[in-house]
C-alpha cells in the first residue's frame, strides 16, 4: 500500500477510471487525471508512465510525491 500526492493505493489499477486520481462524474465516459493533470478516457489502460511510477511506488513504498520540473 503506497500513497501518491494523498491519494491511497492498494494495488495496480487496471484501467483510468479505477484510479483514485480519476475524478470522474457519475455517467462522464471523460474524466480528469489530477496526478498528471490531463483529460482521459474512462475506460482507457493506464499509459506507461503511470504503469512505470506504480511499479516502481509498490518496490519502494511509502509515501510519493510527483512534482512539476519547471
Amino acid at each position: 500500500m503506497i500513497t501518491i500526492n494523498g491519494f491511497l493505493f492498494r494495488e495496480i489499477p487496471a484501467y483510468c477510471g479505477v484510479c483514485p486520481g480519476f475524478l470522474a462524474g457519475n455517467n462522464d465516459k471523460v474524466g480528469f487525471c489530477v496526478l498528471f493533470e490531463k483529460r482521459k478516457p474512462r475506460y482507457n489502460n493506464i499509459p506507461k508512465r503511470c504503469n512505470a511510477l506504480f511499479t516502481k511506488g509498490f518496490a519502494i513504498g511509502g509515501d510519493l510525491v510527483i512534482t512539476k520540473n519547471i
